[in-house]
C-alpha cells in the first residue's frame, strides 16, 4: 500500500491552523495551456461531416429540386410543341406552292409544245426547199505515190528503178517537193486495185488524194469551161479503161473530137493538157492495150488538167 503522507500543520501568529492532508488542500487553477493538434481535429471534423452526410436529415426537405426541375423540362418541352406546328405550316405552304408552280410549268410546256407540233407538220407537208450547194464539183484523183524528196537527183534515181522494171513512173514537182507517181485512179475501188498490184510486186507505195475543183463557167469563156469539162470525162473513162484494159471505139472517138475542138487553146497550161491528150490519142491507136506508157501519159494528162483548170479560174498555183 502506498504509505500515507505526513500531515502539515501551519502556525501563524503563534496559533496553530486546522490541520490538512494534502488530499484536502485545494489546488489552485493551472495556468498552463493545452496544444491542439490542427491536424487531428480537421480529421474530426471532416469524420463528422461524413456521418451527417450518411445519416439524412428527417427534416431537410428534398422534394422541392425535382419538383423545379421537373418543372422546367415541362416548360421546354411545351415551348417546342407550341413552335412545331407552326415549322410544319411553313412547310406545308411552301410545298404545296411548288407542286402549284411545278404542274403550272408542265401545263404550259404541254401548251407550247403542241403549237410546235402543229407548226412542224404544216413545214413537213410543204415540200423542202431546194439545196444550193456551196461550193462546185470537184474530182478526186487518187494518186499511186512512190515517194517524195527534197533532191531531184534522188527522185530521177527512183524513177528510173521504177521504169528498169517496167512500172510507170513520173517526176513531178510542186515548188517545194518532188512527188514520184505510179498510177492514177478516180474511184476508191479502183486505187485500192492499184495498190494490191503494187504489193504483189513488192514495189512499196501509197496513196495520195488531190482534189480538183470543177471549172468556172463565166460568159466570156463558157466554151473553155465545156471542154474542160469534157476532158475531165474523157481522163475519168480513160482510167477505168486502163484498169480493165479494154478500150473502145467510142472512147478513142471522144478524145479525137476534143483535140479537134481545143486545136485553138491558148496559154502554157493549156497547150500542156491538150498535147498529154494527143499523145494518149496515139498511145491508144497503137497499142489497143493497156501498157505502163498509157499509164505515165495518163498521170501527165491528169496532172495537166489540174493546172489547166486552176489557171481558168483564176488560181495561182507552183504544180508543174
Amino acid at each position: 500500500m502506498k504509505k500515507d503522507e505526513p500531515d502539515v500543520s501551519l502556525k501563524i501568529n503563534g496559533k496553530h491552523v486546522k490541520e490538512k492532508t494534502r488530499s484536502e488542500q485545494v489546488q489552485a487553477p493551472s495556468n498552463d495551456f493545452s496544444i491542439i493538434d490542427w491536424n487531428e481535429r480537421r480529421a474530426a471534423e471532416t469524420e463528422a461531416a461524413a456521418d451527417r452526410e450518411q445519416k439524412p436529415n428527417k427534416n431537410k426537405k428534398t422534394g422541392l429540386p425535382l419538383k423545379m426541375m421537373r418543372k422546367k423540362q415541362h416548360l421546354r418541352q411545351t415551348e417546342s410543341t407550341e413552335n412545331n406546328p407552326v415549322s410544319l405550316y411553313f412547310i406545308s405552304l411552301t410545298g404545296g406552292a411548288a407542286a402549284l408552280g411545278l404542274l403550272f410549268g408542265i401545263m404550259l410546256l404541254q401548251f407550247v409544245s403542241a403549237g410546235d407540233t402543229s407548226t412542224g407538220a404544216v413545214i413537213d407537208d410543204q415540200e423542202p426547199p431546194p439545196i444550193t450547194a456551196e461550193f462546185n464539183d470537184s474530182l478526186t484523183m487518187y494518186l499511186v505515190q512512190a515517194g517524195a524528196f527534197t533532191n531531184k537527183e534522188k527522185g530521177v534515181e527512183m524513177q528510173n528503178h521504177l521504169l528498169d522494171k517496167g512500172f510507170p513512173g513520173i517526176l513531178t514537182y510542186d515548188g517545194e517537193f518532188y512527188y514520184l507517181f505510179s498510177g492514177v485512179s478516180f474511184q476508191e475501188k479502183n486505187s485500192q486495185r492499184l495498190l494490191d498490184y503494187f504489193e504483189e510486186e513488192q514495189v512499196e507505195v501509197y496513196e495520195k488524194t488531190r482534189t480538183v475543183p470543177d471549172p468556172e463557167a463565166t460568159e466570156n469563156n463558157e466554151e473553155v469551161t465545156k471542154q474542160l469539162l469534157q476532158a475531165k470525162q474523157i481522163l475519168t473513162d480513160t482510167a477505168e479503161a486502163v484498169l480493165d484494159e479494154n478500150v473502145d471505139d467510142e472512147l478513142v472517138s471522144n478524145v479525137t473530137n476534143l483535140l479537134e475542138k481545143t486545136e485553138s487553146w491558148e496559154g502554157e497550161k493549156f497547150i500542156h493538157l491538150h498535147e498529154s491528150i494527143e499523145k494518149l490519142e496515139e498511145e491508144w491507136s497503137k497499142a489497143k492495150e493497156s501498157s505502163s506508157e498509157i499509164q505515165e501519159i495518163l498521170i501527165e494528162s491528169v496532172l495537166h488538167y489540174e493546172e489547166a483548170v486552176y489557171a481558168h479560174n483564176g488560181v495561182e498555183t507552183d504544180k508543174q
